[in-house]
């Protein structure tokens, strides 16, 4: 979106606006005098007045007139069609509570014409474009929580990105100390850090078993050095996060050193991107609607500064203002600071619930429940995987293993889907059907159809197909199908792997080609140890292990498999797979009766809730999860209203 600049700084006792467009050509400048008095008396509306009043929107005329004086707002009408505005703002003007701005509109709730301020900061860091993880930090006790209503953003934030699921992974972080903090920092590299818990004009408050402790700016500053990253984006629900010393009140008080308050300035002084604030006290229910809203429309794949506006109008619908007579300041205390471009704070993340085109998977198969129903949302699992689903490993093989019933295939279809979202080819194959490993590459190379296709899984690799059947003299035959020589007389099996697995780089190219191989053993059939140990010792080991990258094996082994062909992992390849942990089942539960029956769970919530307390778990399993989640799902209606 095109851009113009609005530069505020203080000139005697007035304040001059420049505006800029894109090029940072001038195309006007004025000033309006402004006494301390009138700058006290809007700070004090922000501050104080929390009941719908006209005083609200007559503080935004007077900043409105501070912020767009006449001949400023003549260039700006005539070029702000389609454009966001940056507010650039001198350090003695940042506590002026410029998004109360009212120039013919309210101009910061303008979503097709967004307003926000900008920062200065560091270069920030690379992230991982897939997925998008946000990290929820609860500051405040229980108890406070619950007052302020914390517990309900989280569940509000959580059931905007529900559909979402499999691109979007929320952490929960609750009473955690600065330590606590700066390891999952480290361990998750989060897109967002979100907290929710108390404020002051000391920094914001950590819930100890002691009392609450200050996260202030310099301890921030260490924490992120301590941490090596930064989050893109902050988003801090805390009372007056980023209002000054409310003692300073001198005509265009200095703020500390930097563009704002200390807290924001420490996050973008080590490369944030964008931090969201409170200039004032806010509600817990409009925090809560606020966040709701914003992560909303950033689901939606729109840029901070519309998600903001987008926010505000929330808030102010939610209060029942009306414009130029009587509002509640609620939508007016969010601050959207943002260092660089609106649009390059997180990336490109927009998921319509369905895969796109490259990654479709057959409807009628279990992989699309696999992917929106569970995994993302079971922790520990997903951190296991996280390595092999960015391909930031290093490595060309990974060996999922555990226990029957662990869930290795729902996990399988979890990563399967990120690799598609990421433009790798990928080819799923069930083992146990085959009774000879050529029919395994024949399957790889020809692809499937009809009742056991994958879908795109399913494909077939024509580059690869042509080499290989050229170097195994394949024949013509009816119908202008090639005939593969017989599997007695295909000669010596490293051989034709090898060609095989040349056939495959040949294919992959310059990019990445996935092969899962998985469901070694059904309740009928298994792959014989001769088969496995074939393709493991003549292909997998000395051509993928050690290979150049372009083709990467995923096996799906269980306990039973790795017993029944003597499997020896080879360091650093395992992916180990434990039970559920017992202390997440029942979160676990609840979130897959939201995903599984979204259009009842609202309504039997309360008695899902009846029903959990007191619910036995019979096995820490995905299949015993699905199967508690129908039960529930059958019996809640039957209690609802007694």
């Amino acid at each position: 979106m095109p851009t113009l600049t609005l530069s505020v700084s203080s000139f005697g006792h007035a304040i001059q606006v420049r505006l800029n467009d894109e090029a940072g050509v001038l195309l006007a400048k004025d000033c309006t005098d402004v006494s301390s008095a009138d700058i006290t008396d809007v700070r004090r509306v922000v501050a104080e007045e929390r009941d719908r009043t006209d005083k609200v929107p007559d503080a935004g005329r007077k900043v409105g007139a501070w912020l767009l004086p006449a001949a400023v707002l003549e260039k700006w009408k005539k070029h702000s069609p389609g454009n966001r505005t940056l507010l650039n703002v001198e350090p003695q003007l940042a506590d002026i509570p410029w998004e109360l701005a009212f120039v013919e509109e309210r101009r910061f709730i303008d979503a097709k014409r967004p307003f926000l301020r900008i920062a200065a900061g560091a270069s920030p860091a690379p992230i991982a474009d897939w997925p998008l993880d946000i990290l929820v930090v609860l500051g405040s006790t229980d108890d406070d929580l619950k007052q302020i209503g914390g517990y309900d953003e989280v569940e509000r934030i959580r059931a905007v990105f529900r559909p979402l699921n499999r691109t979007v992974d929320l952490t929960v972080l609750a009473q955690p100390s600065r330590s606590d903090i700066t390891r999952k920092l480290v361990s998750l590299h989060p897109h967002v850090l979100h907290f929710i818990g108390h404020g002051s004009n000391n920094g914001l408050q950590l819930a100890s078993p002691t009392g609450y402790t200050t996260w202030n700016d310099q301890a921030i500053l260490a924490d992120l050095s301590g941490a090596g990253f930064t989050p893109p984006l902050v988003y801090l629900n805390a009372c007056r996060s980023t209002t000054p010393d409310p003692q300073n009140q001198s005509h265009f008080a200095a703020l500390p050193p930097g563009q704002f308050a200390p807290l924001a300035e420490a996050f973008f002084g080590k490369g944030a991107r964008a931090v969201v604030a409170m200039q004032a006290d806010i509600e817990g229910k409009s925090a809560a609607a606020s966040a709701e809203a914003f992560y909303a429309s950033l689901a939606k794949g729109d840029p901070v500064d519309k998600a903001m506006a987008l926010a505000r109008l929330r808030l102010d619908q939610a209060a029942g203002n009306i414009p130029k007579r009587s509002e509640r300041r609620d939508a007016y205390l969010p601050v959207l600071m943002v260092s660089g471009s609106p649009d390059d704070v997180l990336p490109a993340f927009a998921d319509k619930c369905a895969p796109p085109a490259p990654a479709y998977i057959a409807p009628k198969t279990e992989l699309p429940r696999i992917v929106r129903e569970l995994v993302n949302h079971d922790d520990c699992r997903r951190a296991a995987l996280r390595g092999p689903v960015l391909r930031n490993t290093g490595l060309n093989l990974h060996v999922v293993h555990g226990a029957p019933d662990t869930g290795k295939s729902w996990l399988l279809g979890w990563c399967i889907d990120g690799w598609l979202r990421r433009q790798f080819a990928v080819r799923y194959i069930p083992m146990h059907p085959h009774k000879h490993w050529l029919g395994v590459l024949e399957t790889i190379l020809k692809g499937q159809t009809g009742a056991d296709s994958l879908g795109a899984l399913s494909k077939a690799l024509p580059k690869a197909l042509k080499s290989f059947e050229a170097a195994i003299g394949a024949t013509a035959g009816k119908g202008g199908k090639t005939k593969w020589p017989a599997a007695s007389k295909i000669g010596d099996p490293q051989e034709v792997l090898a060609a095989f697995h040349s056939a495959c780089c040949e294919e992959a190219g310059e990019g990445d080609l996935l092969l899962v191989l998985d469901q070694f053993s059904s309740q009928s059939t298994k792959l014989n140890i001769v088969v496995f140990e074939t393709l493991w010792r003549a292909w997998i080991e000395p051509m993928v292990l050690t290979g150049d990258g372009r083709v990467c094996v995923i096996l799906g082994l269980s306990k039973d498999d790795m017993e029944r062909y003597k499997f020896q992992i080879p360091a650093g390849t395992a992916v180990s797979l434990e039970p559920i942990p017992q202390k997440n089942y029942l979160a676990l539960l609840r979130e897959l009766l939201a995903v599984r029956y979204h259009a009842d769970y609202d309504k039997l919530q309360p008695t899902y809730d009846r029903l959990l307390k007191n619910w036995k778990i019979q096995a820490l399993t995905p299949k015993a999860l699905g199967a508690d989640c129908d039960q529930l799902h059958e019996i809640a209606p039957r209690l609802e209203g007694l």
